[in-house]
């Protein structure tokens, strides 16, 4: 086996994807040629009260084109309390993504998962126990 870096694949879960559209729309794809796009969430902060620091902007395509599949977990905008946020909230997530995407683009929802349901099993159960101590 032989690994090409000329060739790689971005991918990010939740607020890590904001992270990532950010380093991509300032430095440029070098050698990424697409990019995944778990549960992607904008902003800074869990409840969107920092407005100021998105990587997207309503209405306006992004200026990169990059081959991009973005995966809602279905649950993802279920109402969270005032202490724990919903996981991506709908204004800040998944579809916001998609729309600013230019050129190839797939959007997928996997319907009855939730927004950690991606991770291992251990971290899931520990998600779990925690949102049940807030509700």
């Amino acid at each position: 086996m032989q690994l090409d870096f000329s060739r790689m694949v971005m991918m990010g879960h939740s607020a890590g994807n904001h992270i990532n559209v950010n380093y991509i729309k300032r430095k440029g794809c070098r050698n990424f040629v697409s990019q995944i796009l778990l549960s992607p969430v904008d902003g800074t902060d869990p409840f969107g009260l920092i407005r100021d620091e998105m990587c997207i902007e309503d209405g306006v395509l992004l200026h990169y084109n990059m081959p991009t599949l973005t995966v809602k977990a279905g649950l993802d905008p279920i109402p969270g309390t005032i202490i724990n946020p919903a996981c991506a909230p709908a204004n800040l997530s998944n579809e916001r993504f998609y729309e600013a995407m230019p050129g190839n683009r797939w959007f997928m929802n996997a319907t009855i998962y939730g927004h950690v349901d991606f991770f291992e099993q251990d971290f899931v159960d520990l998600v779990d126990v925690s949102y049940r101590l807030y509700i």
